[in-house]
Formats: C-alpha cells, structure tokens, sequence
C-alpha cells in the first residue's frame, strides 16, 4: 500500500503523520475480540487495550499538559493508562471503542489548538529516554515516536493472543 503525503508544512507533516500511525492502530486492531485485546503475554506487563490508551494520554500529556492547556480527554484515562501505569483490571469492549473513537478528534483538536496559538508557554520535559523536550514541536514529534514504539508494541501483542 503506497502512501502519498503532499508537500506539507512541516508541523502539518508531523500531524498527518500522527493521524497515519492511528490508522494503522485502528486497522490492526479492528477485529479484536475483548478476550485479545485485555490479554497479557508472558513476558509483557500489559495489553493491547492498555497501550491503546496510553498512546492517547501520552499525547494529551506532552502537548497539552506541558503547555499548559486543558487536555482534551477525561482526566480518569490519565490515571488508567498514562506512565507507569498498568492494567488493573479487564477493560470493557466499550471502554476501548470510548478510547479509539478519540484517535482522530484528539488530534483534530490540537492541530487547531496547535494553529491558533494556543500553546505558547512550555514546560521543559526531560523524557525516560535522555532527550529533553524544549517546545511544543519537538513534542509533538516526540509523541509521534512514542506512537511507533507502542505501535510496534501492540504488533508484538497482537502475534501472541
């Protein structure tokens, strides 16, 4: 499957980039059964469901939260699946269609946000990985690499349930 991206600006580059990591997301993950998707391999400390959620609250995380803004999700996902988190119990079937219906919004939203200004001031972000993020583009390119990291994840998942 071939995939053209016009010649964009480079923060729209970053954006559609995003939106392309979320529709191999969904399309890897469309015919999951809730069994598959809450399943934990040996080996691994969470699931399908999990990272799903956590590559949304990661994202509302480093753009949003570092620069200061409201975040455009339910702060309960933020305790479920942000850092350090992990499975606590079975997530519901709703639970996780409530999670991927917010793929595409989420980032609607910032790249407007993101083009109207809103987000001006910043917090420095020293991540687990040794790279400090210092603006809101280098995070937003930072959490399109988070994306491929749990997206090679559930890949890896998704051969084991």
């Amino acid at each position: 499957m071939a995939i053209f991206i016009e010649k964009l600006e480079a923060m729209d580059y970053q954006f559609e980039i995003s939106k392309l990591s979320r529709q191999v997301l969904l399309g890897l993950t469309k015919d999951l059964t809730e069994e598959q998707y809450n399943h934990i391999p040996n080996g691994f400390n969470n699931n399908v469901a999990w990272n799903l959620g956590h590559i949304l609250v990661t994202q509302q995380l480093l753009i949003h939260k570092l620069s200061q803004a409201a975040l455009c999700i339910d702060e309960s996902l933020v305790k479920k699946f942000g850092k350090g988190s992990v499975p606590q119990t079975d997530y519901k079937l709703a639970e996780i269609e409530t999670v991927k219906s917010q793929l595409f919004s989420t980032i609607e939203t910032t790249k407007r946000l993101y083009q109207q200004g809103a987000f001006k001031a910043f917090t420095i972000y020293p991540t687990s990985l040794g790279y400090t993020i210092n603006n809101v583009e280098e995070s937003i390119a930072f959490s399109n690499f988070h994306e491929g990291l749990h997206l090679g994840v559930i890949m890896s998942l998704k051969k084991l349930v």
